[in-house]
């Protein structure tokens, strides 16, 4: 038997979760989910690689300056995955 290189990932939702998770795709310009979980784990390897190499990434608002800092811990309420 031969081990494959992919493997698939389920998610199941609730209605309500699922409806976030549409919601987002559209407000992030995505026209599947696919897409949005492909973006959002771009990020992620961004944000990660970039903070081993010693740098702090934020997101910084234009106008006040008021600046977050970004990691790749997920905040809990973000979760749409229980």
């Amino acid at each position: 038997m031969t081990q494959e290189s992919t493997f698939k990932i389920a998610f199941h939702f609730s209605p309500q979760k699922r409806a976030e998770l549409d919601a987002l795709t559209r407000r992030c310009g995505h026209q599947t989910a696919k897409d949005l979980m492909n973006h959002a784990l771009t990020i992620i390897d961004w944000v990660s690689r970039k903070q081993a190499d010693g740098y702090v990434v934020r997101a910084v608002h234009p106008t006040s300056g008021h600046a977050i800092e970004m990691n790749t811990r997920l905040h809990p309420t973000l979760s749409l995955v229980k």
